[in-house]
């Protein structure tokens, strides 16, 4: 038994094949997926898939029975964190967690950092345009009190 509390995570779903996941994600935000390659009605390869097409930013761990080459392959095309070959203990997987988690509250503190200054450059840009506008206004109307100021001379 994995003890999702002691790392911060609520599980969201089990899924005993790859549609059942697929359909569940459709309509809730996921951070991790631990899957089997090997799944009834479906496997590992397609759920990969899914993720590699619409949840990019989601951490995979990959536990397989296989060391065939394609799972191989379609796991280090979806970025999978760690690829782990049954039998797998919980304290394996455990370590994986803690590894995967930092990851996770990294990019989260990433995405934070990032957002605060894109909205910054995003109120001064506006700011800053009808600035110049008002300048650009206020030396034209200099230049045209100017000119009628020469016109009464």
């Amino acid at each position: 038994q994995i003890p999702w509390d002691r790392y911060g995570l609520e599980l969201a779903g089990e899924f005993s094949n790859s549609s059942q996941a697929v359909e569940f994600m459709k309509n809730n935000t996921v951070d991790l997926v631990i899957t089997d390659m090997n799944m009834k009605d479906g496997d590992g390869l397609s759920l990969l898939d899914h993720i590699i097409s619409s949840h990019a930013e989601c951490e995979i761990i990959v536990i397989s029975g296989y060391t065939d080459f394609a799972y191989t392959k379609k796991a280090i095309q979806a970025s999978v964190c760690e690829y782990l070959l049954k039998p797998v203990e919980t304290e394996e997987i455990c370590k994986v967690l803690d590894k995967i988690i930092l990851r996770i509250r990294e990019k989260e503190k990433l995405q934070e950092a990032l957002t605060l200054p894109l909205f910054v450059l995003w109120m001064a840009v506006p700011a800053a345009a009808i600035m110049g506008i008002a300048l650009v206004q206020r030396i034209r109307e200099m230049e045209k009190g100017e000119a009628e100021d020469a016109k009464r001379y």
